[in-house]
């Protein structure tokens, strides 16, 4: 039964991460930001991010989402330096002890840096959907019951080659 289960695993792992995603193309789905819903910004190390999230679909098998524009380049820190200047009011004097704050991101330049970012990028999204499900179960079926056919008849060759 150990053997049965590695040759399983062996067999099953690789087929799931490399011939499954080749059986069909995923869906391409392209979202306005507009309409894309958890968007925001996020405060790293190396500056701000804009993220975005809502990316599930109903019982779809979700891939990849990105944000891109048209040439295919992402929100980078560059782009948010020259369109989101007054986004974050950095580097306020603190009073008395002359060393720099941050206030925090403002409503008003936030709302326009969201518009900017609407206007100019959106949201790729690649799924399988879920009404291929059993489709992506009928392929492996076939797929698995012709190698069982085949190792059969390759043990019936080799044991009838064997015994005479």
């Amino acid at each position: 039964m150990a053997t049965t289960l590695a040759i399983y695993v062996a067999v099953r792992v690789p087929f799931f991460h490399f011939v499954r995603p080749h059986l069909l193309a995923p869906v391409k789905q392209i979202r306005s930001l507009t309409n894309v819903g958890n968007i925001g910004f996020e405060r790293t190390p190396n500056g701000v991010n804009f993220i975005a999230g809502d990316t599930t679909l109903p019982n779809a098998l979700n891939l990849s989402s990105s944000i891109v524009e048209k040439h295919g380049s992402g929100v980078t820190q560059q782009w948010l330096r020259n369109h989101c200047r007054s986004l974050l009011q950095l580097g306020t004097p603190n009073p008395g002890q002359g060393i720099k704050v941050s206030s925090g991101i403002r409503p008003k330049p936030f709302t326009e840096c969201i518009g900017k970012i609407a206007a100019t990028f959106y949201q790729v999204i690649l799924y399988r959907p879920p009404n291929r499900f059993w489709t992506f179960q009928w392929i492996e079926m076939a797929i698995f019951l012709v190698v069982a056919v085949l190792l059969g008849g390759l043990s019936y060759w080799w044991v009838r080659r064997r015994i005479v």
